[in-house]
């Protein structure tokens, strides 16, 4: 007797993508999630321990009647909040990349996205690059400073976060983002705009609604040039790893520069002021190391980025 016919299903481990992501038009909506369910409520946490602060000291209420909120906090009176607030958005934002990406991509979400292992080779790329992203975010901002404005001034932001522990600014500053941004947007939305539009658009249009999600125009001008090497050495090491090591090196040079109690600062401080007078210079070596970084990715590929998904 013939056998009887058998229906092929798919093993039960396969991702099931959504046939409608991750086009532009979800990815857009992916964002506008990420801010509101990481920001605001990291905001609303802030805002309450000020508020509360306020209503036990009297003290704290004529100050910040006196001085106005942006001088309230850039004295270092809200740093509790502060800290409290963007911690919560940190954390969020790791809880949320993971969660939407095994949602959507399913149990093999990690290998999609890239959160897989690397090498020494990657290691070293990653910390290469972030040194690199580093300078040409700093020669960049001094030379756009003129004419793109800051929601906060510069003052301001050294104030807000001078009086942090250096080592709490380099958790939550450099580590958050470094791990949470990267899988979100290197990760998640990229690995989805890529495959949709290719490399050169999907990492264009990835790396442009990185820059909008930091909101404040200098600041995303340069994280959007920023997310185009992030997302080169992402594609070239096959891993997140890498441009997450670059990420956070890069948050945490920035923290180590302002925070009082910093081992770094007075060394950062001296490096602040040459970029000042030089920045066009700072700016080109930092895209030379870049550069050299995308240049070893392409002639001396790592073991880990053979095969792997884009």
């Amino acid at each position: 007797m013939p056998e009887p016919a058998t229906t092929s299903l798919p093993p039960t481990d396969a991702p099931v993508p959504l046939r409608s992501h991750p086009g532009p038009g979800w990815a857009c909506f992916w964002v506008l999630i990420f801010l509101v369910l990481t920001q605001i409520p990291g905001a609303l946490i802030a805002s309450g321990i000020m508020v509360l602060q306020i209503l036990f000291d009297p003290e704290r209420s004529r100050q910040l009647t006196e001085m106005g909120v942006r001088s309230y906090m850039a004295a270092g009176h809200a740093t509790a909040a502060l800290i409290a607030g963007l911690g919560t958005a940190q954390l969020l934002t790791w809880i949320l990349g993971m969660a939407i990406s095994r949602r959507v991509l399913g149990k093999t979400w990690r290998q999609q996205v890239g959160w897989v292992a690397t090498d020494s080779f990657g290691l070293a790329m990653g910390m290469t690059m972030g040194l690199g992203i580093f300078l040409f975010a700093e020669g960049l901002v001094h030379l756009i400073r003129s004419w793109v404005p800051h929601i906060a001034g510069e003052s301001e932001l050294q104030g807000i976060f001078s009086s942090w522990p250096w080592w709490l600014g380099v958790l939550v500053i450099g580590l958050g983002p470094g791990i949470g941004e990267e899988l979100w947007c290197r990760g998640f939305l990229g690995q989805g705009l890529v495959k949709r539009l290719g490399v050169v658009f999907g990492v264009g249009f990835t790396s442009l609604l990185f820059g909008i999600m930091h909101i404040d125009p200098a600041q995303a001008i340069y994280a959007a040039a920023l997310g185009v090497f992030l997302h080169a050495l992402r594609l070239g090491t096959g891993s997140l790893v890498p441009p997450m090591i670059a990420h956070t090196l890069n948050n945490s040079l920035s923290m180590l520069a302002v925070c009082a109690d910093s081992p770094a600062r007075d060394g950062l401080e001296s490096f602040e002021a040459q970029v000042q007078m030089h920045p066009g210079l700072v700016l080109l070596i930092g895209c030379l190391l870049c550069g050299s970084v995308l240049w070893l990715l392409r002639n001396s590929r790592s073991p880990n980025s053979a095969g792997s998904n884009p």
